[in-house]
């Protein structure tokens, strides 16, 4: 989970696959067949739930993770293959959305990134805004809004669907500020 110079960065807090992709080994005997790989998108919320059930405990349902227990067991369970991570600094927030060959990111910082992990895996490559990825990028955005609305994390934070794109607001956002941003995330869009 630390970049080691990739984009330029040292350490973790970012959404690059070097700093964000990381390996969840499990060792559960009686439960998880030994040598079982799970391909679909995880997230690390989702290793609450999903150990809980393997133990047998009941949750009381309030947590953003799901619970991927029937992927281990090898059940073939039906699996919504994107995961959603965020930043956890107050600072420089960032939304994100991950499929096995893409990856959106909003940032209150940045431009939107989108990138074709299958094409371009060292994530070189913005390509938010080519014709080509622009439905990618919609149904991305339409699942990161709806993922960031069911689980606001904080109260410091607004998150808003303009256009197409999905623009953090802070809580002391002022409403023609918000206005502003809005209309140029829109602008943006089209």
């Amino acid at each position: 989970g630390d970049l080691c110079g990739e984009h330029g960065r040292l350490n973790k807090g970012v959404p690059y696959e070097g700093s964000a992709r990381i390996p969840f080994l499990l060792h559960c005997p009686g439960k998880v067949p030994a040598g079982t790989v799970v391909d679909e998108a995880l997230s690390c919320v989702d290793f609450l739930p999903t150990t809980l059930s393997l133990m047998g405990v009941k949750t009381a349902g309030k947590e953003q993770g799901r619970d991927a227990s029937e992927l281990f067991r090898g059940k073939g369970a039906e699996w919504s293959d994107v995961s959603f991570i965020r930043s956890t600094s107050a600072g420089k927030p960032w939304l994100c959305a991950v499929t096995d060959d893409h990856k959106l990111v909003f940032s209150a910082m940045d431009e939107p990134w989108l990138y074709d992990l299958a094409k371009d895996p060292d994530e070189m490559d913005n390509r938010f805004g080519q014709d080509e990825y622009k439905t990618v990028a919609k149904q991305l955005t339409k699942k990161l809004t709806v993922s960031a609305h069911r689980f606001s994390a904080s109260a410091k934070e607004k998150i808003e669907n303009a256009g197409g794109q999905v623009v953090i607001l802070k809580a002391k956002t002022t409403v023609a500020e918000k206005k502003k941003l809005l209309a140029q995330a829109k602008a943006k869009a089209n």
